[in-house]
């Protein structure tokens, strides 16, 4: 109780109080007692049975199983762990984790997760998370009105008082992450927006990751056959001509708009493979066959390196070099660029783009106000802006170019 229970959650002067109390008990106990050798195996055995018992899997799993079962009647939806092995107090394997919404729909799904942190974190004010692995996962967030099918998990878990939480708690820092298969789907059927956000394989590795000093720092990033995917249609809320929904207002100019809570994300080299990008809107019509449509966006066969990705306040800068094919036939054969990204701007300097159709640098920027928003009406949302030098340039039939001395203007 001493080492589980007060150390990480208490003061150091109630732990060093409390191990004296119990100890100044322990040795009037053995004072008295009559059969030194018997006063030792009376504390000694009962001790070692319960460590072995918790060592042993079926006594795991039989703890887990009525954990979970408690959790289901709480939550009045099924939490069920199929296996589960851990050592104290280093590691822990789980598998076919599955929790289930109100409505019986899964809500998510672990196949297999594992975890191996510094030993002993439970002393300490900062463990190390050396090995975190996650396989076979899926998240279904949904909702047809305002409510999101995972809120029940928030009321469950955010009933507790604030002032319950302790101020002192432990800080976890990520060493390794290794993801594959995961998937993570977002339909909002009232506001009319579908998110699929998808990987087959992740492998991260840290230099430094603080949830509380908000930093992100990170030494390599690899990710074959990432997937984002949003579509974009007519929701409920707009059907029923309910106003738009301000439980987020819209940020004053001078306010962050993507960091708020101000972290700071470096990131040394990211590798992508076989990435897909797609952002379209529902229309009365099928794509435009062989030509751009840009409410129909679809870019596949992505693969880049970016170096020195960095991320403070609302601003994003790389070093990017990328090649990928869009729907329509375009193909960038190459990008390669000093990237800035903010939410009014995505900006390319000493700009090498070469397609199957053109060769243009040596600047271009995408200027907007909502980038999700007026990325699904690219020709009427997006500002076109470019610098550029000893170029060629085909452009296709719904395209009209401007040529300017020393610039571009794309209408």
């Amino acid at each position: 109780m001493l080492i589980v229970y007060v150390k990480p959650n208490f003061n150091l002067w109630v732990f060093i109080v409390a191990s004296i109390a119990w100890i100044t008990g322990w040795l009037l106990t053995f004072k008295r007692a009559k059969h030194k050798s018997w006063f030792f195996l009376s504390l000694f055995m009962p001790l070692l049975f319960i460590w072995m018992a918790l060592h042993i899997s079926f006594i795991q799993n039989w703890i887990v199983s009525t954990v979970s079962q408690k959790l289901s009647n709480g939550l009045k939806a099924t939490v069920r762990i199929k296996h589960i092995d851990y050592v104290f107090f280093d590691k822990l394997n789980l598998n076919g984790l599955l929790v289930q919404d109100q409505k019986k729909d899964t809500l998510l799904y672990a196949g297999s997760a594992k975890v191996n942190i510094t030993d002993w974190f439970f002393l300490k004010t900062k463990a190390t998370l050396k090995y975190v692995s996650l396989t076979d996962a899926t998240v279904n967030m949904h909702r047809t009105d305002s409510v999101w099918n995972y809120q029940f998990l928030i009321d469950y878990f955010g009933s507790a008082k604030k002032s319950t939480v302790k101020k002192d708690a432990i800080q976890f820092d990520i060493k390794i992450l290794q993801l594959e298969n995961i998937q993570f789907n977002k339909i909002d059927k009232w506001l009319g927006q579908n998110v699929i956000v998808a990987v087959k394989k992740l492998d991260l590795f840290a230099d430094e990751i603080s949830m509380s000093d908000k930093k992100f720092f990170i030494n390599t990033l690899t990710l074959d056959k990432p997937e984002f995917s949003q579509f974009n249609y007519p929701g409920n809320i707009e059907k029923l001509n309910l106003p738009q929904d301000t439980t987020n207002p819209v940020s004053k100019p001078t306010a962050l708009q993507w960091n708020n809570e101000g972290w700071i994300i470096n990131v040394k080299k990211i590798h992508i493979t076989n990435g897909i990008f797609k952002n379209e809107k529902q229309t009365d019509r099928p794509p435009y066959p062989g030509r751009f449509d840009g409410v129909h966006l679809q870019f596949s066969a992505i693969n880049s390196d970016f170096n020195n990705l960095h991320f403070e306040k609302d601003t994003l800068t790389t070093n990017a070099l990328l090649a990928t094919n869009e729907r329509s036939g375009f193909i960038v054969k190459k990008l390669e660029a000093q990237i800035k990204f903010t939410p009014e701007i995505m900006e390319f300097k000493n700009l090498t783009l070469a397609t199957n159709k053109s060769k243009l640098g040596n600047y271009y920027a995408m200027h907007f106000k909502r980038f999700g928003r007026d990325m699904g009406d690219f020709l009427h949302s997006i500002n076109l802006e470019a610098n550029f030098i000893n170029c060629i340039v085909m452009t296709w039939h719904f395209l009209h170019l401007t040529l300017k001395p020393g610039k571009g203007y794309l209408h």
